[in-house]
């Protein structure tokens, strides 16, 4: 089952015709649209290029709405800008690696986009690890400097104190913070290469593994997105998705192309995301399945508190929906769910629209632009339709950077999910719940 063009000229196209249409590059602004591609151009397809991008084209639109306050998306440049300069000064530079255990708000994503313009990579700490847990990969990937949230400090007690803290909050009594380092304003040399982002992942017995984010290669991953979900330009997206997990540090990356004002509550609480989707007339609401399930578990008449008709897309990742939920939630909310399948490689492998889900709420939907998904056998032949067999997914977004893990399965340029699954005869994918392939040797 593909979705990838007949030919890479085609594929080309096709992308083209998806980004002119939404807007993501539009034809009539030709001089914002030249900063615009000058802003990818220098920095690259990654989050550092797509904020300087939105600040060219649109400087004063707000970019990000945390607990703290708002940032445009000149703000988030600029102070990137200076916080970068500010690692330059600490003998930070292209090679080094710094931790990040924090929330969602704007001085996290602040801390990725400057640490990527400095060519330093971010290790993103699962605020759900353990003390011991962090305190490993601090010494796998020998950390020198770590960004924390004041209230996380305690899961950072082991690591050795010449370790270099600096706490995210901005009030901090006593203590250096990112906005201490921004207000230096210092600069710093642009390096050869973007640094990059590196996820932690669940490995075999619970022990977290790192898995690094591959750079987005051209508009390519935006398209692929938007070839199944609607979302739209200049609009506000809601994610209460953890940015330190693969699928809400991929729809925030994806935001910038679509200049969107992206709300980031630090913490998930079912009512407290009606009411933040009321106030602020949010659009689309990016979560894990457990969230889904958390609002549906509210009672009805807190509910129908809070006005939720501005949504038009809630998008689903991380684990399988359940048939209950899917069907709950949409006679709740409107036909406006969409459940993604994917990997830490590929954050959209198959997408499943509100139709899809309707005729087979279990589906894990079809491929996006520019993306195969087979079944293959143990000897990497396709099954039958409806046989269960090995799921293999692939493109453009494949191997942009090596993992520090070794790398999954390949077959034919197709990469090896380790999950098993079925197609069925409309061409719709199915995941076997609670079965994952034997990996081999």
């Amino acid at each position: 089952m593909t979705n990838s063009g007949s030919t890479p000229l085609l594929r080309r196209v096709r992308v083209a015709e998806q980004v002119v249409s939404t807007g993501v590059v539009r034809s009539f602004r030709p001089i914002r649209v030249l900063k615009q591609v000058g802003g990818l151009a220098k920095w690259g397809f990654n989050l550092a290029g797509g904020y300087a991008a939105a600040a060219a084209y649109s400087p004063h639109r707000i970019a990000v709405v945390d607990d703290r306050g708002t940032r445009t998306f000149r703000e988030i440049h600029e102070h990137s800008q200076a916080l970068a300069g500010a690692m330059a000064s600490l003998g930070l530079g292209p090679g080094d690696a710094v931790g990040l255990l924090a929330r969602n708000h704007a001085e996290a994503v602040e801390i990725m986009v400057a640490a990527g313009k400095l060519g330093v990579d971010v290790v993103l700490l699962n605020a759900g690890l353990s003390a011991v847990e962090i305190e490993n990969v601090v010494r796998r990937h020998r950390l020198r400097t770590l960004f924390v949230d004041s209230e996380l400090e305690p899961l950072v007690r082991y690591p050795h104190t010449d370790i270099h803290r600096y706490l995210t909050d901005p009030t901090a009594s006593g203590r250096v913070t990112t906005s201490g380092l921004i207000a230096l304003g210092r600069t710093f040399r642009k390096p050869s290469h973007a640094g990059g982002l590196i996820v932690l992942t669940s490995g075999t017995g619970g022990t977290p593994k790192e898995a690094r984010r591959p750079h987005a290669k051209g508009f390519a991953t935006v398209a692929a997105l938007l070839s199944r979900i609607p979302l739209c330009m200049n609009e506000t997206m809601l994610i209460p998705a953890p940015l330190f997990q693969s699928w809400g540090l991929a729809v925030l990356q994806l935001s910038t192309a679509l200049r969107t004002t992206v709300v980031l509550p630090g913490d998930f609480d079912a009512e407290d995301c009606l009411r933040q989707i009321a106030e602020h007339q949010a659009t689309s609401l990016i979560v894990i399945p457990a969230m889904l399930q958390r609002i549906l578990d509210l009672p009805v008449a807190v509910r129908a508190r809070y006005d939720t008709t501005s949504l038009r897309v809630v998008a689903s990742c991380g684990a399988p929906l359940a048939t209950a939920t899917v069907l709950r939630f949409m006679d709740a909310f409107g036909d406006i769910l969409y459940g993604t399948y994917g990997s830490t490689e590929i954050p959209w492998a198959t997408i499943a629209t509100p139709e899809d889900l309707r005729a087979a709420p279990t589906t894990a939907g079809r491929p996006p632009l520019g993306t195969a998904v087979a079944v293959l056998a143990p000897n990497r032949r396709p099954v039958a339709i409806g046989t269960i067999g090995r799921i293999h997914i692939g493109n453009h977004q494949l191997f942009g950077d090596n993992a520090d893990t070794p790398p999954p399965d390949e077959a034919s340029g197709l990469l090896d999910t380790g999950d098993l699954g079925y197609l069925d005869t409309s061409g719709l994918l199915f995941i076997s719940a609670g079965q994952k392939a034997v990996r081999r040797r």
